[in-house]
């Protein structure tokens, strides 16, 4: 199977061509970040565009300007769009006029997408009741309409909950505030969180990859979703460190401003569409998840 990956150079894109390589996929990758990709990947083929005329079995678009980086000032909310939006609308205009379009699209997206849903458990088939005021709702919600409009291609949304790994996302960040001592719940701490670790997140892309049967949305996240004040508790717990300073709603939205709504709203998701495909997660309970990534040498 030929693929093409787009933002292969990010957290999960790198550890998804590190997997697609030893599966023996072909593998070309687009990326603007020419001189870091051909570091990190000195055998594949890479280009900083799709080609006017190509050829692959599935493309992976997992192309996007990190969201919690920097401030969602005017400027970065326009970049933070056309990353997403209008790449991805680029891309398929040009693959659309290929002789043979490729057969499957996957699309990053994220749970963001739901808004804030409280303690209802949400699948999906759930429908994001729409808030215009969640500007990261909005970016899911635009990202997902242009992946599937005029799409030949078999097209999997691809859900993504808060990923936990070595060398990047949440817990690359998390750890060394807990390591000095500094960490707590955030707000109220009854918010729900949908993670997954890493290796399962790879995992299913590949089941994805191979499986003829899902389309549409697919919630990437573990069967376990916990509370921030559990995230948090069991955290401290694996690196053996307290959890008392605990940050209040008001002072992360000051320092944070809309940014913080990622740290607070509520998503309690549920893999459904991979459970029901038989996916098995390696790391279904957090506390095992951390224990691998944190302890293990």
């Amino acid at each position: 199977m030929k693929l093409i990956i787009v933002g292969a150079t990010g957290f999960l894109g790198q550890h998804l061509v590190q997997a697609c390589q030893h599966q023996g996929y072909e593998i070309s990758i687009v990326s603007r970040s020419l001189d870091k990709a051909r570091r990190l990947f000195p055998k594949l083929e890479i280009v900083d565009h799709i080609p006017a005329q190509g050829s692959a079995d599935a493309i992976i678009n997992l192309a996007g300007t990190p969201i919690f980086d920097a401030a969602w000032s005017k400027k970065r909310k326009q970049l933070l769009w056309q990353s997403r939006i209008d790449l991805t609308e680029s891309l398929l205009e040009t693959t659309r006029h290929w002789s043979h379009p490729p057969e499957l699209w996957l699309n990053a997206s994220a749970i963001g997408i739901y808004g804030d849903g409280g303690d209802r458990w949400l699948s999906e088939s759930d429908l994001a009741t729409s808030d215009p005021d969640d500007f990261a709702q909005s970016l899911c919600l635009a990202w997902e309409k242009v992946a599937v409009h005029n799409n030949p291609s078999r097209t999997l949304l691809l859900r993504t909950g808060l990923v936990l790994g070595h060398s990047g996302g949440l817990l690359s960040r998390l750890k060394w505030v807990y390591y000095a001592g500094l960490g707590g719940r955030l707000g109220s701490g009854t918010q729900w969180m949908s993670w997954i670790h890493i290796d399962d997140w790879v995992n299913a892309v590949l089941s994805l990859l191979n499986n003829g049967q899902p389309t549409g949305p697919v919630n990437l996240v573990a069967p376990k979703p916990v509370t921030n004040q559990v995230f948090s508790d069991t955290l401290a717990h694996t690196l053996k460190r307290p959890a008392r300073l605990a940050q209040p709603e008001w002072l992360l939205r000051f320092l944070l401003q809309e940014r913080a709504d990622l740290l607070l709203a509520s998503q309690r998701v549920k893999p459904e569409k991979l459970l029901d495909a038989g996916f098995r997660f390696q790391y279904p309970n957090l506390a095992s998840a951390l224990k691998h990534l944190l302890l293990q040498p």
